[in-house]
């Protein structure tokens, strides 16, 4: 008899209160991360190309949503509305264009360091407008202090000119290598290197763009605030130099909303002499922005996203 209530009181005392805390530590609760994320947004972008005379302010809404399959691969799907946006001929003539762009797509962490995207997109519009666009990007952080990325794209647009109501068929393909030094999570120089071409039916040449644009970006340590500006040097198929200036800006007020607002200014000027301008003058080597010995491109835009979930 002595012996049972012995037993129980070494259970009572004992035993119960670490089972207790057990249970407790077993039952924490841990918030769940949603596997989907559903962000809607606005942009607007003020144009001008000098050598045309012409300027446009391109606006539309946006949509996207993303929904991790497993913890390495998520699957998207994008839809994004432009309206009077610069279109081009390929001679150097411009006119407004509006489309819809619809935008499948999925992102795959190959390991903690690799992460491998694709995208489609198919875009319609006014003006019998068809355009299909493929981009493949391979982000690699070998080491805390560096991360190397390679972008490709390559697309097919079909459309009427408006103004000469004449059918055009654009191709065209990118290649991008960006990367970036990191000295710390407040500090980073990119180093981008592009080259851009672009073929038009109604062009005798493709055109040809090699960039190089070193950088630097700064970030407050909680990432509310971060700004990025980029000088631009390089040269194209159509005999100009190309030199500018990019800047972002970036601002999260609240957890759901990002604020972006951006600005650029590229100087094209003409080194091909005489020589140049008569293969300019029998259609040989015509840049589709301008033909001017000087003009420039600049833009001056904002972006307000808001995520839902």
């Amino acid at each position: 008899m002595y012996w049972a209530w012995a037993t129980m009181l070494i259970v009572v005392v004992f035993i119960l209160p670490y089972e207790t805390l057990d249970a407790t530590d077993a039952v924490e609760i841990v918030p769940q991360k949603s596997p989907v994320d559903l962000a809607v947004g606005f942009s607007g972008t003020n144009a001008i190309n000098s050598a045309a005379a012409a300027e446009t302010f391109y606006w539309g809404p946006y949509a996207r949503i993303a929904y991790e399959v497993a913890e390495p691969l998520k699957v998207r799907l994008g839809i994004r509305n432009y309206q009077d946006r610069f279109l081009y001929d390929g001679l150097g003539n411009v006119a407004r264009q509006s489309s819809v762009g619809i935008s499948p797509g999925m992102s795959w962490d190959i390991t903690d360091n690799i992460n491998l995207d694709f995208e489609y997109t198919y875009r319609f519009g006014p003006n019998n407008l068809i355009e299909h666009a493929q981009a493949l990007s391979l982000d690699i952080f070998p080491a805390d202090f560096f991360r190397i990325g390679f972008v490709g794209n390559y697309g097919v647009q079909k459309y009427i000119f408006p103004n000469l109501a004449e059918n055009v068929t654009q191709h065209y393909y990118g290649f991008m290598l960006d990367s970036a030094v990191i000295i710390s999570k407040q500090l980073e120089f990119p180093l981008l290197a592009n080259i851009n071409a672009s073929s038009y039916s109604t062009n005798n040449t493709p055109y040809l763009a090699r960039t190089f644009s070193p950088g630097i970006t700064v970030a407050t340590k909680d990432k509310m605030w971060s700004f990025t500006a980029d000088a631009i040097f390089g040269l194209d198929s159509s005999d100009y130099a190309i030199t500018g200036v990019e800047a972002r800006l970036r601002f999260k007020p609240w957890q759901q909303i990002s604020i972006r607002l951006s600005a650029s200014y590229s100087d094209y000027t003409f080194q091909g002499g005489d020589e140049g301008r008569a293969r300019r003058n029998q259609g040989i080597s015509i840049s589709p922005y301008g033909n001017n010995d000087e003009y420039y491109l600049q833009s001056l835009g904002f972006d307000v996203a808001y995520t839902l979930l």
